[in-house]
């Protein structure tokens, strides 16, 4: 009886350290995932001309009904908003709403969906969800979207924009949250007269964002979303990589 019980023991003991070992594999698992994932809020190395490109398209689509009406000879108040509010805006939009979204859509769905996907599917249905993850404010009022089907073209036009960003600088969080902030600012001007009527259905923002996504597409490719065909790492990968084998001839 002595025997089985020493041999009882010593088996829970086995059972017991191979747990511990696992559990250390995984928190270190853990802390690798963590810190890829949550490293690219730091990846700071894109060109300045990547952060001037998401900024420059994010506004001019936001200016896209007032540069029209500029042409069309209608007067135009500048600036729309109190100075404070485009900061207040910015601020909120790049620390609060960017981080948390972006880390989720661009830095944890569109590199892995792009594994299975072309980015531009994966571009398109982060924006899907995305517009989805709007209905509330959509339903109570909240921020500047009033209808369903425009939140879903708007966003996911946005989408496939934000993912040419982030896959060629990548993987820059940050280039692609400040393009997100440029984003929600009010827009800078505000014409006095009428605008095309085209704007009724859909509006100066959307119509651009949608011309960009398009030109990006054809211009990048649809697979990769960039020139040269290649793609951000998948940061935080959990399980180990396993090369596919070449299977011999007969």
């Amino acid at each position: 009886h002595c025997s089985t019980k020493s041999r009882i023991s010593t088996s829970m003991d086995r059972i017991d350290f191979l747990g511990f070992v696992l559990l250390l594999r995984d928190i270190s698992r853990l802390d690798r995932y963590l810190t890829q994932q949550l490293g690219q809020l730091r990846n700071l190395r894109a060109g300045i001309y990547w952060y001037l490109i998401g900024i420059a398209i994010m506004m001019v689509g936001t200016e896209a009904e007032t540069i029209v009406a500029v042409l069309l000879g209608a007067d135009v108040a500048v600036p729309y908003a109190p100075i404070s509010d485009y900061i207040f805006t910015f601020g909120v939009t790049l620390f609060l709403a960017g981080v948390l979204e972006e880390l989720g859509w661009r830095g944890f769905l569109q590199p892995r969906l792009q594994q299975r996907f072309s980015a531009l599917h994966a571009g398109i249905g982060i924006g899907v969800i995305w517009g989805l993850w709007h209905v509330p404010m959509i339903l109570t009022g909240t921020g500047y979207f009033t209808f369903f089907w425009y939140c879903m073209v708007n966003v996911t036009a946005i989408s496939v924009i934000l993912g040419f960003l982030y896959n060629n600088t990548e993987g820059a969080l940050p280039a692609v949250m400040i393009a997100h902030a440029s984003h929600n600012m009010p827009r800078i001007g505000d014409a006095a007269g009428d605008v095309p009527a085209v704007f009724d259905i859909l509006s100066g923002d959307t119509v651009l964002y949608l011309l960009c996504a398009s030109i990006i597409a054809l211009y990048a490719g649809s697979q990769t979303l960039t020139r040269d065909g290649t793609l951000p790492a998948v940061p935080g990968q959990l399980g180990d990589y396993v090369p596919k084998q070449e299977v011999p001839a007969d």
